[in-house]
C-alpha cells in the first residue's frame, strides 16, 4: 500500500534531503591589486594593493572597467554622380567607379543638360573643351552618349547651367562644327525609350516603353526588337539631311533650317559612295541633299527650302514673301542662279574641264544681273527678302563659301566691290548672321578640300570615260 503524502509532507522531505547535501565550497578571495581597483568615490582614497583582504566596499567588488567601445562602423554610401574635388580624372566617379571626395554642389540634384552635334563630327574632347571655354573653372567635365551626336551632360552649376542654356547654339573653337543645348528632361513622352544608350541610339542599357492602352492590338503583338525599332524613329528621325558638308545644295538647306530653329540631323553621305538611304529615299536622281521629316523624304534644295518654309509656317521668319509677285521673282532668281554659277565654279576649281577665263566671266556676268535684282528686291533694305534673311539669300548666299574660295584657287576677284558693290556689301552680312555662320564653314576649309579631292574626283571622271 502505498504512502501518500501531502503538501506538509512533502515540504518535510525535502527539507531533510538538504540538510543531508556537502556544503559548497566558498569562492576564493580576489587579491586586491592597482589593476583592478574600480575609481572610487570623489574624496575617497583608493584600497592599497596588498595581497590581503581589503574592507568591504561596493567600488572594490566592482568588474574591471572595459575598454571604449569601437564607434559604428562607417558603411560607404554610393555617391551621387557628381564630380569629386579631387579633381581625379574625368570621372564622376574615380577610376574604380567609386567616388573618393567631397561633392562640388548640391549632389542630391545635379543640373544637367544635353548636348547635340548639329554641324560636324567633333570629338569628344573638342566637346569638353567647349564646355571649359564656356564656364571656366576646374570642373572635369564628362559626357553620356545618348545617341549619335547627342550627349548628356552635368554642369558644374545651376548658373552655368542656365548661363550656357541661354547661348542656344555654339561653334568649336577653331572649326566648323556646332553644338546645341537643350535642358534635360527626366521623363520621356508616352511611348518613347528611356534609358541609357551605351553605343548608338538602338542599344540600351535599361529600356521601358510605355504603351498607353488604346493602342491597336498590332502595336501590343509587335515583338520587341519592332518596337524598339519603331521608338528609335520616331525619337532619333525626326528631321535628318542627307548630304556632304562641302555641297551648297546642302549648305542652303542647313541654313533654312537653323533660320526656323528646327532641331535636325547631318547625315554625312561618302564621297563617290552613295549610301542605301540616299539611294532608297531620292530612287529618281540619287543625288543630295535629301530632307528626312519623319522618315519622308523631300529633294532637291530649293523645294526642300520650300518645304521647310511651309512646314514650319508657324516659326518665324517666314523665307518666302506673301505677295505673289514677289514670291515668283524669288524663285525666278533664284533658278537662275543654279542656272549660272554651280559648273562655273566646278570649271574654276579645276574639277571640270573648261575655260577658266570664259567660266569667270560667266559668273561676274551673273552677279552684274544679281546686283540690279538686290536693288528691286530688297527695297533699299540689308537682305534681298527684305529686313531678314529670305528665299534668294539662301539661294545665292549658299554659294559664297566657294566663290570666295575660287578667288583664292584661281587667284581671281568675281565678288569685286568696285563692280558690285550693294552684292558686295550684302554678302559680308549674309555671312555674318548668326544661322549663316552656323551653316557655313570657313573659306580655308573649302580651299582645303579643294586642293586634297578635286584633282582625285577629275582624274576618276577622266578613267571612267
Amino acid at each position: 500500500m502505498k504512502k501518500v503524502l501531502g503538501p506538509t509532507g512533502v515540504c518535510a522531505v525535502l527539507a531533510d534531503r538538504r540538510n543531508e547535501m556537502p556544503p559548497k565550497a566558498p569562492p576564493p578571495e580576489r587579491a586586491v591589486t592597482a589593476a583592478n581597483i574600480a575609481p572610487g568615490p570623489a574624496g575617497a582614497a583608493p584600497a592599497q594593493a596588498t595581497g590581503s583582504a581589503a574592507p568591504a566596499r561596493t567600488w572594490d567588488m566592482m568588474p574591471p572597467a572595459r575598454a571604449a567601445p569601437l564607434p559604428p562602423r562607417a558603411v560607404p554610401q554610393r555617391p551621387w554622380p557628381r564630380q569629386m574635388a579631387d579633381g581625379r580624372g574625368g570621372s564622376a566617379h574615380g577610376a574604380n567607379g567609386r567616388g573618393t571626395g567631397a561633392f562640388v554642389g548640391d549632389s542630391r540634384n545635379p543640373p544637367h543638360g544635353v548636348v547635340k552635334v548639329v554641324h560636324g563630327p567633333p570629338t569628344e574632347a573638342q566637346i569638353i573643351q567647349q564646355l571649359r571655354e564656356l564656364a571656366p573653372g576646374n570642373f572635369q567635365w564628362s559626357l553620356l552618349k545618348l545617341v549619335d551626336q547627342t550627349y548628356k551632360v552635368e554642369f558644374p552649376s545651376k548658373e552655368d547651367q542656365l548661363r550656357i542654356l541661354k547661348f542656344g547654339m555654339s561653334r568649336v573653337t577653331g572649326t566648323s562644327f556646332v553644338l546645341q543645348f537643350d535642358v534635360w528632361k527626366n521623363k520621356e513622352p508616352r511611348g518613347y525609350l528611356q534609358g541609357h544608350c551605351v553605343d548608338s541610339g538602338r542599344c540600351f542599357n535599361s529600356l521601358h516603353i510605355d504603351i498607353p492602352p488604346q493602342l491597336s492590338p498590332h502595336w501590343r503583338n509587335t515583338t520587341r526588337s519592332e518596337k524598339i525599332d519603331k521608338t528609335c524613329r520616331r525619337r532619333d528621325a525626326s528631321v535628318r539631311v542627307l548630304g556632304r558638308w562641302p555641297s551648297p545644295f546642302v549648305i542652303r538647306v542647313l541654313i533654312a533650317l537653323g533660320l526656323k530653329g528646327v532641331d535636325h540631323e547631318l547625315v554625312e553621305e561618302a564621297v563617290g559612295n552613295k549610301s542605301e538611304l540616299l539611294l532608297a529615299s531620292n530612287p529618281v536622281h540619287k543625288k543630295i541633299p535629301v530632307l528626312l521629316h519623319h522618315g519622308r523624304p523631300v529633294s532637291e534644295s530649293l523645294i526642300i527650302v520650300q518645304y521647310v518654309d511651309e512646314a514650319w509656317a508657324s516659326q518665324a521668319p517666314a523665307l518666302l514673301p506673301s505677295d505673289p509677285y514677289a514670291r515668283a521673282a524669288e524663285r525666278f532668281w533664284a533658278q537662275y542662279v543654279d542656272d549660272k554659277f554651280p559648273t562655273a565654279i566646278r570649271v574654276l576649281r579645276g574639277r571640270l574641264d573648261g575655260d577658266k577665263d570664259e567660266a569667270a566671266a560667266q559668273v561676274c556676268a551673273a552677279l552684274q544681273h544679281l546686283e540690279v535684282a538686290f536693288a528691286d528686291c530688297s527695297q533699299g533694305k540689308d537682305y534681298f527678302g527684305g529686313d531678314g534673311v529670305g528665299y534668294l539669300d539662301i539661294a545665292l548666299g549658299s554659294h559664297l563659301g566657294w566663290i570666295r574660295a575660287v578667288e583664292r584657287i584661281a587667284e581671281i576677284r568675281l565678288l569685286d566691290a568696285a563692280k558690285v558693290p550693294k552684292l558686295a556689301a550684302w554678302a559680308d552680312r549674309f555671312c555674318a548672321h548668326p544661322a549663316v555662320a552656323d551653316a557655313m564653314p570657313e573659306v580655308d576649309r573649302f580651299v582645303e578640300f579643294s586642293v586634297k579631292n578635286d584633282g582625285a574626283v577629275k582624274a576618276a571622271s577622266a578613267n571612267y570615260k
